[in-house]
């Protein structure tokens, strides 16, 4: 039995963000070393329970700046990815 499929989706570059009251949002830096190129990397990453596999050769980049949603059905890894994070 595998997992129904885990949708990391990237938003488009040209995104601005705006809030309700109409501010703008910027990407804050300080304190974070963004000199290797992310700020979140996972690689090769599987975890099984009794033989199910949660999660498969995951592998995620999170770049300074990005905004990454995750989505998928129940039972797709979504929770479990968390934990490993």
């Amino acid at each position: 039995m595998t997992p129904p499929d885990l949708v990391i989706a990237k938003p488009p570059a040209d995104i601005s963000v705006r809030s309700s009251s109409g501010m703008e949002g910027r990407v804050v830096t300080d304190g974070v070393d963004i000199t290797h190129g992310a700020i979140l990397y996972l690689e090769s990453i599987s975890v099984s329970f009794d033989g199910f596999k949660a999660l498969n050769d995951l592998t995620l980049m999170i770049d300074a700046g990005e905004l990454r949603c995750v989505i998928g059905p129940n039972g797709a890894g979504k929770t479990t990815m968390m934990d490993v994070i």
